[in-house]
């Protein structure tokens, strides 16, 4: 009775006896000492295991499920002893020596040991034809060659046979099964000059792969950036040309008032020094022509590849740019003060109870100052006018319509300005005159307002807010389209408050779908 232990050979589970396995330990480790790559020695030997293990099972059995001794002997005949041959080199000098006699047993050894596998390391499409050019001993050009001419003869049927070649035929994938494919025999000397051989081609085509893909890499970086250096220098030279465009169209602009404003009409209304807009036309210039000179001469220089600078070009530009930069901050804090706080005025109206009619009839008071004036006409240099000591502004009045639970109509008006401190921009607002009147169940509202001709504008406007009572009309007059740009549709119509807002159809105080011309509560008199 022997003792037996499981090992794991190759990928393969084998029993073997205590002093089987001591014989194939021994064995193994006299090859790991004898192989002449240490860095290979790992890929090596697990070639020869995988081997071993396929000698192993080959003399296994349904009788005979251990290994034992003699199985290791004979896997030694087989794969060679490390001592018989020395290092893989000496081996190969005196295999490169021997007699005519010895090669050909060794090339009868070859044929009688060489299988059918497919090379997939020279394959064209499926390794088919390289691996029979290793069995047969042809060039694998002939077989592919011949392989092309049989599917245009046979009409592709030809071509059903390589793929069901490729089906059948193994791949060679581990270095024992690429030794049979050239019919070598496969033991210890073959698997390690194999291994060495692969190594040494594989570094050999990284080191010329590596070169190529360096050389290839620089020419490409070097034309990648030439064509990219002109590209951008393209769209530099683009937007530089664009910007002193723009830069000499809103000069031009400003002067000739094309935008419905001038630099005049600031110094006039707005800016209390008439200086300021000298200060901001030139703050302008310099945050865009400055960029705009730097762009077109980097693009030039990127365009025609020059290499010379004109010197204390960029710093120049540069300190422009931050000068007109310190300059447009400086202009738009200073105009930003002078709207820093709010302030409003307000009046409040209640009209009388009138028994006869729960109609309020809504009317606007024409105006002389903006003739043929509508929607269209914003332009804030049309909406001002100068008549003596007064200042017109045509800007439209801003009037809302709101339910209220108050019986009777009230009229809120708000007189809106801006200033630099709470007490200026309360006296500006003070100062706007509106023009409205109520009489009897007539309410007429200004479409214009004024101020003093010295007060400069800061943003100064004028709203009206309606409170109808619940189920009350609001009757709308011509020219209503002057307050807030109402539709002109919108004259000469009944609207009733209802719960859902002023509404032009109302039954029992509830919003009838039949209509959509609607005004909600807080909104102004606008269609929807």
């Amino acid at each position: 009775m022997n003792k037996t232990i499981s090992i794991n050979l190759g990928g393969s589970v084998f029993n073997i006896e205590e002093l089987a396995y001591d014989r194939l330990k021994h064995y193994l480790d006299q090859i790991r000492t004898n192989l002449e790559e240490p860095h290979l020695a790992d890929e090596v030997m697990a070639d020869i295991e995988l081997r071993i293990a396929e000698l192993f099972k080959e003399r296994m059995s349904t009788v005979k499920n251990v290994i034992v001794p003699e199985d290791v002997e004979h896997i030694v005949q087989v794969m060679g002893r490390p001592e018989d041959y020395g290092s893989g080199r000496a081996k190969q000098e005196s295999q490169s020596t021997g007699s005519s006699r010895e090669s050909f047993r060794q090339e009868s050894s070859r044929n009688r040991n060489r299988r059918v596998f497919r090379d997939s390391e020279d394959a064209v499409v499926g390794g088919v034809c390289s691996g029979l050019s290793h069995y047969f001993g042809w060039d694998p050009i002939i077989l592919r060659i011949l392989a092309v001419l049989l599917a245009l003869v046979s009409f592709g049927s030809a071509a059903l046979g390589y793929i069901l070649v490729w089906a059948l035929v193994p791949e060679a994938r581990t270095t024992p099964e690429k030794l049979q494919m050239r019919g070598e025999p496969v033991n210890i000397e073959n698997i390690s000059r194999f291994v060495n051989e692969e190594a040494a081609k594989a570094s050999q085509n990284i080191n010329k792969a590596t070169r190529r893909f360096n050389a290839s890499s620089a020419k490409m970086a070097q034309g990648a950036g030439s064509v990219l250096g002109k590209v951008i220098g393209l769209v530099l030279c683009m937007f530089g040309v664009a910007l002193l465009f723009g830069l000499m169209v809103a000069i031009t602009a400003a002067d000739a008032e094309a935008f419905g404003w001038s630099v005049d009409f600031f110094s006039t209304h707005i800016w209390e020094d008439p200086s300021m807009g000298l200060w901001i036309m030139l703050s302008v210039v310099l945050l865009l022509g400055a960029p705009a000179l730097g762009m077109l001469y980097l693009g030039l220089r990127l365009l025609i590849n020059a290499n010379k600078r004109i010197p204390f070009l960029g710093g120049a530009l540069t300190g422009l740019f931050i000068i007109g930069l310190v300059m447009a901050i400086w202009c738009g804090t200073t105009v930003a003060r002078e709207f820093a706080r709010h302030a409003e005025f307000k009046t409040e109206l209640t009209l009388p109870t009138q028994e006869s009619s729960d109609t309020l009839f809504v009317r606007a008071i024409p105006n002389n100052y903006f003739k043929g004036r509508n929607e269209n006409h914003r332009a804030i240099a049309d909406l001002v006018q100068a008549e003596g000591d007064s200042l017109f502004y045509g800007e439209p009045i801003f009037v809302h319509f709101e339910s209220t639970d108050e019986p009777n109509f009230k009229v809120r008006i708000l007189q809106n300005s801006e200033g630099r401190n709470l007490n200026e921009a309360g006296e500006l607002a003070n100062r706007i005159q509106y023009n409205h009147a109520i009489e009897g169940n007539v309410l007429a509202l200004g479409t214009v307002f004024s101020t003093p001709v010295t007060d400069k504008y800061r943003g100064q406007n004028v709203q009206v807010t309606i409170f109808v009572p619940q189920g009350k009309k609001v009757h709308i007059g011509q020219n209503i389209s002057w307050l807030s740009w109402m539709d002109e549709d919108d004259e000469n119509k009944v609207f009733t408050m209802c719960d859902e807002g002023l509404k032009l159809k109302c039954r029992n105080g509830k919003y009838d779908s039949e209509e959509s011309n609607t005004l909600a509560p807080g909104d102004t008199l606008t269609e929807e």
